[in-house]
């Protein structure tokens, strides 16, 4: 197999340059996001327009990740092939299903942000010190509560798209391993021991889920509404006590999108892939910043957090980027269709090899075992000489 056939990823983002569209708008689209983010954190450092430069940014991740909801739904599709691998067919359409919702999440929730921070809303109350002595506004707390389960919307397409990636969703028998990874005896033995008992609909997976940020969200209301709602004059341990609790709320929301975000970069770390180490490593980092949610959504006038701010939403920005890359190339050069009938060879097949492995070694331990390791001439020589 050739570099033109199994392109790795760096040679197939080279090869888009013969694409005229992409070659005349990618200098395009570089130069503005450029300007954009220059101008952002000069607002940020320099001015007291950090409600603009915040505003631009926000904007920018928006209008990017609609125009990669864009090339998802309207660009070249992952080619399918259901009569050679049936399984891993289905598989992948069940993916890509799935995987626009992540973005039409994030889409939802900058473009959120984006309006939030406009011109347009600087009417829109926030808990702080400026309203000690006043009635606390329900906004104040229903427009956090509002992005936490629009941030928990696009976490919980990430797990989808994990337990597709990860678990079986099809039953063994009707739809049988196809791959040619490990022996016919394991797979057999696998079938028949396991993973038709466990295997469960991506779709029943999607609505639990979904039921479960919905019950937490009603529960996050249920402790910081009551506090809005009183018609009397807030003071400042009032104020300090919703703040705290949004902030618990926020932090357990961003660890557990860290937790999704991780799984699933963790699946594709795996030689079926062939993902770089550098983007791996890239895509691990952000997961890492994903519990700095309500930190970016911080009001403050200190400039050394306006400029993390600012940073963090541009790091963001360009992992999103990479993280689309990255499964577009997997798609398009069917790398993902090729994981996903290994992987689930290997999720029924393993069980009973690794039996058989330790068997042998049970066995091992009753008597020499002699176990042989490839010389060349050379080591043969000194060894002898030895």
């Amino acid at each position: 197999m050739n570099e033109k056939q199994d392109p790795s990823l760096w040679a197939w983002l080279l090869s888009l340059r013969h694409h005229r569209v992409i070659t005349l708008l990618t200098p395009v689209i570089g130069a503005a996001m450029v300007g954009v983010h220059y101008v952002a954190v000069k607002d940020i450092v320099i001015s007291v327009a950090a409600s603009r430069g915040l505003w631009l940014l926000y904007l920018t991740q928006a209008a990017m990740v609609l125009a990669v909801m864009a090339v998802i739904e309207l660009g070249p599709q992952p080619r399918t092939y259901p009569q050679l691998y049936p399984r891993g067919s289905r598989a992948l359409d069940q993916f890509w299903e799935v995987w626009p919702k992540v973005w039409i999440a994030w889409f939802i929730l900058y473009a959120a942000l984006a309006a939030l921070r406009s011109k347009s809303l600087d009417w829109l109350p926030q808990l702080g010190p400026k309203l000690e002595g006043q009635p606390i506004p329900p906004l104040a707390v229903i427009v956090p509560v509002a992005l936490h389960f629009i941030n928990n919307l696009a976490t919980i397409a990430l797990l989808r798209c994990f337990y597709v990636l990860a678990e079986p969703t099809f039953p063994s028998q009707q739809y049988p391993p196809e791959g040619d990874i490990l022996k016919r005896e394991d797979l057999e033995s696998g079938i028949r021991g396991g993973p038709e008992a466990h295997h469960v609909p991506v779709r029943r997976h999607g609505h639990i889920w979904f039921a479960a940020a919905l019950g937490v969200s009603a529960l996050e209301c249920f402790l910081v509404l009551p506090g809005a709602l009183r018609d009397v004059p807030a003071t400042t341990t009032q104020i300090s006590a919703l703040q705290n609790t949004l902030q618990v709320f926020g932090i357990a929301y961003g660890v557990l999108a860290a937790t999704a975000t991780a799984l699933i970069v963790g699946q594709l770390d795996t030689k079926l892939m062939g993902v770089p180490f550098i983007a791996l490593l890239t895509l691990f980092g952000y997961a890492a910043i994903q519990p700095s949610f309500d930190f970016i959504f911080t009001n403050t006038s200190e400039p050394i957090i306006r400029v993390s701010q600012a940073v963090i939403v541009a790091l963001a920005l360009v992992c999103k980027l990479l993280l689309f890359a990255v499964f577009q190339w997997l798609a398009l050069t069917n790398r993902l269709l090729y994981f996903l009938v290994q992987n689930y060879t290997l999720h029924v097949g393993v069980p009973a090899n690794r039996s058989r492995f330790l068997e042998r070694l049970q066995l091992g331990r009753q008597g020499p075992v002699i176990v042989p390791y490839p010389r060349n001439p050379q080591e043969e020589e000194e060894i002898s000489g030895q």
